[in-house]
C-alpha cells in the first residue's frame, strides 16, 4: 500500500493514516476520529525532545461607517451573508425597541478555509462584517417618531499557527519558540533525545 505523503488520502488505510507525518488542518477532516486537546499547564516530555502544533489567535473589533460595510454583499453568491431580525410587541413594550436586524458579511476572499495544507509555520487573517440597527420610540414622547440607528463593525480575527518544543529537560521546561518550518526536518530520528513527528502503526 502506498502510504507516501503523495498519497489519495481517501484511498490510505487508518494504520496509513496514522503513519503519515503529512497531517494537516487540510486533510484532518480525512482522518477517523480528529480532535484538538490542551495540555495541562505543567506538562512536560522528560529527557525527550517533542513537538506540538500551537494555534493562536485575536479578534480586534472596529467601528467603521456605512460606507465601508462590504459593497453588495447579498448580491454575490461567493460571500457568506446572513440576515436575521425581529418586530416583538412584547419586547417593545418593556424596552422600547420596536424592531432589530442584524447582517452579518464574510467577503468571497474570506469564505473560503484559509487553512494551507502546510506543516510549516501559517499566519492568516479573516474579516467578518456586521450591521446591528434597531429603531427605538420613546414612551415619554410619541410625537418624536422611531429612531432608526445602526452600527456597522469590522471583526478581524488573526492566527498563528505552527509548531512548537514542548517543555522538556534541555530547554529548561519551558515551551520553545514558533517554528518557521516542520519539525520533522529537526528530528530524523537518529538521536534517542529527539524522536520523529509521528506515530508509526501498530503491528
Amino acid at each position: 500500500m502506498d502510504c507516501s505523503p503523495l498519497a489519495d488520502f481517501k484511498d490510505l488505510s487508518e494504520a496509513c493514516l496514522e503513519s503519515l507525518p503529512g497531517k494537516t488542518f487540510g486533510n484532518m477532516s480525512l482522518l477517523p476520529d480528529p480532535f484538538l486537546a490542551p495540555l495541562p499547564a505543567d506538562f512536560g516530555t522528560g529527557m525527550v525532545r517533542q513537538y506540538l502544533y500551537r494555534i493562536n489567535s485575536t479578534a480586534q473589533r472596529q467601528i467603521i461607517t456605512e460606507a465601508d460595510f462590504a459593497a453588495d454583499c447579498d448580491r454575490d453568491s461567493a460571500t457568506l451573508y446572513a440576515q436575521y431580525g425581529a418586530t416583538t410587541l412584547g419586547i417593545e413594550n418593556m424596552i422600547g425597541w420596536s424592531n432589530w436586524s442584524m447582517v452579518a458579511c464574510m467577503p468571497a476572499t474570506s469564505n473560503q478555509s484559509t487553512w494551507r495544507k502546510t506543516r510549516e509555520r501559517q499566519d492568516f487573517s479573516e474579516h467578518l462584517y456586521l450591521n446591528l440597527t434597531g429603531k427605538l420610540e420613546s414612551r415619554d414622547n410619541p410625537l418624536e417618531g422611531r429612531v432608526k440607528r445602526s452600527e456597522y463593525s469590522k471583526i478581524t480575527v488573526t492566527t498563528t499557527a505552527g509548531y512548537f518544543e514542548l517543555p522538556n529537560y534541555k530547554n529548561g521546561q519551558q515551551p520553545g519558540p514558533l517554528l518557521d518550518e516542520d519539525p520533522t526536518m529537526i528530528c530524523g530520528g537518529n538521536g534517542s533525545d529527539c524522536l520523529k513527528q509521528y506515530r508509526r502503526p501498530s503491528r
